[in-house]
C-alpha cells in the first residue's frame, strides 16, 4: 500500500507489505494486480497490492492448490517455452 506521506509539494511515499505491514526499502519487490470485469458481481472494480516474496509464496500456494488440472497442465507447457516465466509457473504446477 502507498502511503503519500507529502502531497502538496513534491509527492514522497513509502510503500509498505499489504500482508506483513512492513515497510518496503526503496521499491516494491512484487506487485499483484486484481481487475474485475463484465459479468463479475464486482464489475468494474480494480484492486493492487504490494508484497514482498513471501507474500508472493503465500499467494502462490492458494493458487495451486485451487487450480484445475487444465490451467496446470497450461503453465506446464508455458514451462518449456517461456524461459522468464518458468520459476513462476513451476510454483503453481
Amino acid at each position: 500500500m502507498k502511503c503519500v506521506i507529502k502531497p502538496k509539494e513534491e509527492e514522497q511515499a513509502v510503500h509498505y507489505s499489504d500482508f506483513s505491514g512492513k515497510l518496503f526499502k526503496d521499491f516494491v519487490p512484487v506487485t499483484v494486480k486484481i481487475e474485475c470485469n463484465y459479468d463479475s458481481k464486482y464489475d468494474g472494480a480494480n484492486a493492487e497490492f504490494h508484497l514482498s516474496d513471501k507474500g508472493l509464496e503465500l499467494l502462490l500456494a492458494f493458487l495451486k492448490e485451487h487450480l484445475c488440472e487444465e490451467t496446470k497442465a497450461e503453465l506446464k507447457r508455458l514451462c518449456e517455452t517461456n524461459i522468464d516465466n518458468k520459476e513462476l509457473f513451476e510454483k503453481l504446477i
